[in-house]
């Protein structure tokens, strides 16, 4: 999904945070849980799904544009 160019299920990110999964997945990169769950994904041979939980985190609590504190 991409909305105002940004694309919301790119696992390297890095513009303005869209919402509470790009603050939860800074948060959880800054103590290496990335890198935790990538060797899991190897192991079990399954993806971890951390981009789909962050996509749906971004759109169901968005950060809030300065413009929309206006109306």
């Amino acid at each position: 999904m991409v909305q105002d160019n940004l694309c919301f299920c790119c696992p390297k990110y890095d513009g303005p945070k869209r919402g509470a999964g790009d603050f939860v997945a800074v948060g959880l990169n800054m103590v290496g849980a990335d890198k935790i769950a990538r060797c899991i994904s190897k192991i079990t041979g399954k993806p971890c799904g951390c981009n789909e939980r962050r996509t749906e985190m971004n759109e169901r609590w968005p950060c809030k544009n300065k413009d929309d504190s206006k109306t």
